[in-house]
This record gives structure tokens, sequence and C-alpha cells, in this order.
């Protein structure tokens, strides 16, 4: 654990030298907050018996959505490891005396922590103090948000180990943009950066929240607006919990055979 958050404290001072870039971005996320709430509004004028969450439940979803993308995006990528891979200096990682797994997991998730610092307060704060339709509203109680906070905290470990799980694939690779493409293409669309997960047909929605995507981001925003509430809290938690057992699993198993396997030539 002390190695854990030493590398994840030297990750997030790395990130303090692009705060200029961190505060546009800012800027770039509240606009398109804006955008896509008023663009939903309109939606919902028109028909608002038609959506499956009420309206400030999805203005909810869509700042946080905002707010955690650095923290949350499937793109958010750690290309140091990429590059180890491929030019052969992995080698190095091999002889520290330190998991090769939970070494690139401290780093990938160092990196989200320290980009999101940076935006993710202010987002957060302006959008609770704009005006309706804008406004984001505090959850109902005390025992929600705590809920929410356990499983936000889940769904960031959840999205670092399915990327570390890309980083150990790429072993078995020449070249990883096949592999992060394709992660990506999927994930965006059923994690819910495409469309909110909650839109999807009904006979749809068991299929998309068994799978890990819908408990990195969809689940935490569900809870803070008390879509999810009651008695299914424990359950998607419990579904948080099973995905990152069982993709750290899997993740060990492949990145035991890699390392065994690897050929270091470099160049």
């Amino acid at each position: 654990m002390k190695t854990l958050l030493c590398i994840i404290r030297l990750k997030i001072k790395n990130t303090y030298q692009f705060r200029i870039a961190s505060l546009s971005g800012v800027i770039t996320q509240l606009l398109w907050g804006m955008l896509q709430i008023i663009l939903f509004k309109a939606f919902y004028e028109a028909n608002p018996n038609a959506f499956p969450i009420e309206f400030n439940a999805l203005v909810a979803y869509v700042w946080f959505q905002q707010a955690f993308f650095s923290m949350l995006g499937l793109w958010n990528w750690n290309y140091e490891i990429f590059q180890k891979i491929k030019n052969g200096n992995i080698a190095y990682d091999l002889t520290k005396p330190i998991n090769l797994q939970f070494y690139w997991f401290s780093m990938d998730i160092g990196d989200r922590i320290g980009r999101t610092i940076l935006k993710t307060p202010i987002i957060i704060v302006i959008a609770l103090i704009l005006p309706e339709p804008f406004r984001l509203y505090l959850p109902e109680n005390s025992a929600t948000f705590l809920a929410y906070i356990i499983s936000i905290t889940l769904g960031t470990i959840l999205c670092s180990l399915l990327s570390t799980f890309i980083y150990v694939l790429t072993l078995f690779t020449i070249e990883s943009d096949g592999l992060k493409l394709l992660y990506q293409s999927i994930g965006d669309f059923l994690i819910g950066n495409v469309i909110p997960l909650p839109f999807f047909p009904d006979i749809l929605q068991p299929i998309i929240i068994a799978l890990p995507f819908a408990s990195i981001a969809n689940t935490p925003f569900l809870i803070y607006s008390g879509t999810i509430d009651g008695d299914k809290i424990a359950i998607f938690i419990g579904i948080q919990c099973f995905w990152i057992i069982a993709i750290f699993i899997i993740s060990k198993i492949l990145e035991k055979l890699g390392a065994k396997n690897i050929s270091i030539q470099g160049g």
C-alpha cells in the first residue's frame, strides 16, 4: 500500500505541470455539459413521460460525466507503458521488486486522480450554483451521498483495472492501436458517453448493467441522483466488486503468461 500511494503521489505531482491545460479543459467541459442539458431539456419538454429518469437526475448524470471525464474516461491511457512494451524498456520494469500489474495499475490511477483533482471541484461547484435548468442538486440524504462515494471509488478502481488489462494484453501483440481502438469504441458506447444508459431499451438493460462498463460511471451517477436507491444500491455495488475481482484475477493470470513468454528485442 505504501508503494501504491508513493507512485500515485508522484503521478499526481507530474500533472501539476499542466495546470493551464486543465483549466482550459474546465471551460470545455462546462460548455459541453450545458449544451447537452439544453438539448435534453427540449426533448423533456416535448414529452417528459417518455424518459426513464427524471430531468434533475439526468442533469446530475451529465454534470458528473463531465466532471469525472478524466478519471473515468476510457481514453485516458498511460502512453509511457505502451511505449515501454514496444521499445523493450519493459525489461527494466520486470527487474523491479514490484508486481508488474500492480505497478501499471498505480501509474494509471495516479494519472487519473492527478488530472481530476485540478478540474472536478471547479466543475462541481459551478454546477451547484448555476441557475435552472443547469443546476446540480445535492442528494436527498447523507446515506445516499456515502453510497455514491463508495460507488465512484469502486468505479475508478475498475476503470484503471480495465486499462491495466489492456496494458497486459499488449504483451501479446506487436502494436496496441487495434486493442485501444476496439476497447474505446465498444466501451464509450457501453459506459454511457454516447447515450445515457437508462435511455437504452428495457430489453437490453439487464445485459448492459451486467457488463463491467456500466459499473464504472453509470452506477455511481444514478446512485447520486436517487434513481438507484434502497436495496438496489447494495446489488449494484456488489456487481462493481465482482468485476473488480474478476478483472484483477484475469489480468494477473495473463500478466504471468505474458511476462514468462515475452521476448525483449528493443527498438
